[in-house]
């Protein structure tokens, strides 16, 4: 599903680790992720099949120096409803 999180769309994907919440947007092309695959903790852009670690949204393979993360969000689940929250680099 995609949700509006302080005006960005964010990207939720339930596997069987759990929930995460990504940015919709390639950081490679900026293109929809909402017909990326997922395997797993990764999640591969259709457009150019760059894979993101979707718990901490950093590229999972070295093929490109100073490739750029994927924006995440915390995600809990509370009363059966989804409830997402930017999460800040440290």
């Amino acid at each position: 599903m995609v949700a509006d999180v302080e005006h960005t769309e964010v990207l939720v994907v339930r596997t069987r680790r759990g929930f995460f919440g990504v940015e919709n947007r390639c950081p490679h092309l900026n293109r929809a992720l909402t017909d990326a695959t997922v395997c797993g903790r990764k999640l591969v852009c259709a457009g150019h099949k760059r894979g993101y670690d979707l718990a901490s949204g950093k590229p999972t393979a070295r093929l490109v120096p100073g490739g750029r993360a994927l924006r995440t969000f915390d995600v809990a689940v509370v009363d059966d409803r989804l409830w997402l929250s930017p999460k800040f680099a440290v």
